[in-house]
């Protein structure tokens, strides 16, 4: 029994970590990285916007994965073993995968459109001049940007929610 325990910490520990973790880390390239971006020229900021948007593809669904399955594993351990809070964790591990739906819905044309953006920027010789003159304002790489850390921000509120009914669960 106590090693049936150890282990239900420790995957509860597992959740919880990787939940607050990736929550944090969304809302911080919201707040922290891309505001800079907006001092660079825009095919810069458009390229650079590009790096980061890559490092979270390949960071961040591992760890949505991962959260997912350790909540769902709790879910189910508790479920089948008759303990309290089985349903708070299957909401944790509903709430990491919600953020599959959100992107795909209300984040697929920013990012697109800034996809685009980096990869006109990757076209420019080192000597063109490049201006955003006689664009329309809500198109313009910096208003992209900000479209785009602005809905990442509200992103992040799906692992906050699963770390926070995961913290319910574990305390209740």
């Amino acid at each position: 029994m106590s090693a049936d325990l150890a282990q239900i910490r420790a995957v509860q520990a597992v959740g919880l970590t990787t939940s607050a973790f990736l929550g944090g880390a969304i809302l911080a390239v919201s707040y922290a990285a891309i505001p800079p971006l907006y001092s660079a020229p825009s095919p810069l900021s458009a390229k650079q916007w590009r790096i980061l948007y890559l490092k979270g593809v390949a960071v961040a669904p591992p760890f949505a994965a991962l959260t997912s399955i350790t909540f769902g594993y709790l879910s189910y351990t508790f479920k089948q073993t008759s303990r309290p809070n089985a349903e708070f964790y299957g909401l944790a591990a509903a709430s990491v995968i919600g953020i599959i739906p959100y992107t795909l819905i209300f984040m697929k044309g920013v990012n697109d459109r800034l996809t685009a953006r980096a990869a006109e920027a990757e076209m420019l010789d080192a000597t063109d001049k490049v201006s955003q003159v006689g664009m329309p304002k809500e198109e313009s790489t910096n208003e992209l940007l900000d479209r785009w850390a602005f809905l990442n921000a509200i992103r992040c509120v799906f692992p906050l929610m699963a770390t926070a009914f995961g913290m319910w669960a574990t305390l209740a």
